[in-house]
């Protein structure tokens, strides 16, 4: 079951700005929704995706996800609190070049000290299927870079997270990869009713979420 979001008094800035990067009211998201967020390059699109993931902390006001204040918790206690909820999909993809893509998308679990048992790697081996990738055992450097994408993605998903955070999923890659990133994305979350928030410049990506919100000035506003 996906998350609640609801931010209030939001305000996080950078040492020398002028102005805060982020400067959010209010702000909710239902439990189950997916989400696209656009904005010109700079205006702090990938900051809020890592201020509702705990990964930085504002300066003022709250991050609750359901009853969790991400912004109140200890360091230890986000980094906990986010390997139990949150799926990451990073724009850099963040996979490890030894590895196969099965062995990038079970990393997380030998990293928290996990068991893989049989479901686990069942899973693992599903999603990498599903996600058009019929040789787990293939190396990530000889994959296309929309094939990477596609394993950061199935690494995000294998624990079934409450919330998905994607930021720039589809960049740099064709429209037929792009289809396909975002078909998993979407059908992967929705499966799990996972609440699932979309940075993009991708006006396809951005009309197949069920709202669209537009980053200016440290503010959130509503697109048709």
């Amino acid at each position: 079951m996906g998350a609640t979001l609801a931010l209030r008094n939001l305000t996080l800035a950078f040492r020398g700005a002028t102005a805060p990067v982020l400067d959010i009211d209010a702000w909710n998201v239902a439990a189950g929704g997916s989400v696209g967020i656009t904005g010109a390059s700079g205006a702090g699109k990938t900051t809020l995706l890592h201020a509702l993931a705990g990964i930085v902390v504002p300066e003022s006001g709250g991050v609750c996800w359901d009853e969790d204040d991400v912004a109140t918790l200890s360091s230890g206690a986000r980094d906990a609190w986010r390997r139990q909820h949150v799926g990451l999909v990073f724009q850099d993809f963040h996979l490890f070049p030894g590895l196969s893509a099965l062995g990038n998308v079970l990393l997380p679990m030998r990293f928290d000290h996990w068991g893989i048992d049989a479901d686990t790697r069942s899973r693992a081996l599903s999603l990498l299927r599903t996600a058009g990738l019929s040789a787990p055992d293939q190396p990530v450097t000889t994959l296309s870079r929309g094939e990477r994408q596609r394993v950061a993605i199935a690494r995000a998903l294998l624990r079934r997270p409450a919330i998905v955070l994607a930021d720039e999923p589809t960049a740099s890659l064709d429209t037929d990869s792009a289809r396909t990133t975002v078909d998993l994305l979407l059908t992967e979350t929705q499966a799990a009713d996972a609440t699932l928030l979309v940075v993009s410049h991708d006006a396809g990506v951005l009309a197949r979420c069920d709202s669209r919100w537009r980053l200016a000035d440290g503010r959130l506003a509503a697109l048709p």
